[in-house]
């Protein structure tokens, strides 16, 4: 009788201000296939069986945005997440300044979890350069010093990027969650709990 290879459950989330392109984005990479999404305030999430490693994953998408009431359910997102994009417009300035605003926010919610999980930024829209309006040698300087594992620019309409920065998520996820105490394998939110030990995950932008 063959076994089955077990395959890995992982959370993702992937956040950013509304109109960014958040939802695009993930059904690009799921469904390879662009939608023009709707802005909705509720959390949604996709999921997709893919290969990282040489091992079998189902990443499960949790898909946030940003505003007043979002800011009260961060832990939501984070809680058990293995790692994060966060999701600016290059079109949009006050899209980029709006999650510069914010990270402090985030690097606070991941401290109170616990979770040194990798995040990833995105740039959304590559293919409209002609309208960008936040410099590539800003971001990455900024990527540098809050300590991002990546940074790519995509976009969800060509499809440009998009297989590579999921599939680099997904990796450093997978390196992450493996990097974890042993514990149930869960990736659905709940609430607050204990604390568990912090794992030491730390990368910086090459």
């Amino acid at each position: 009788m063959i076994e089955r290879e077990e395959e890995l459950r992982m959370k993702v989330s992937i956040i950013g201000d509304y109109g960014v392109g958040v939802s695009s984005l993930t059904q690009r990479y799921v469904d390879v296939d662009f939608y023009n999404h709707r802005h909705g305030i509720s959390p949604d999430f996709k999921s997709k069986h893919v290969s990282a490693d040489d091992k079998k994953v189902l990443a499960i998408f949790f898909e946030g945005k940003f505003g007043h009431r979002f800011k009260k359910v961060l832990e939501v997102f984070f809680r058990r997440a293995d790692a994060c994009a966060l999701v600016f417009r290059l079109s949009s300035r006050d899209s980029f300044d709006y999650l510069k605003e914010m990270k402090k926010q985030i690097d606070d919610t991941l401290a109170n979890l616990s979770n040194d999980c990798p995040l990833v930024l995105i740039g959304s829209g590559s293919d409209q350069w002609e309208h960008r309006a936040v410099n590539r040698f800003e971001v990455e300087d900024w990527c540098k010093k809050e300590g991002f594992c990546g940074y790519f620019e995509a976009s969800a309409e060509t499809g440009e990027n998009v297989d590579e920065a999921f599939t680099e998520l997904v990796r450093l996820g997978l390196s992450y969650h493996e990097s974890k105490p042993v514990e149930a394998d869960e990736v659905v939110a709940e609430e607050p709990s204990a604390k568990n030990e912090k794992t030491s995950f730390k990368c910086f932008l090459m």
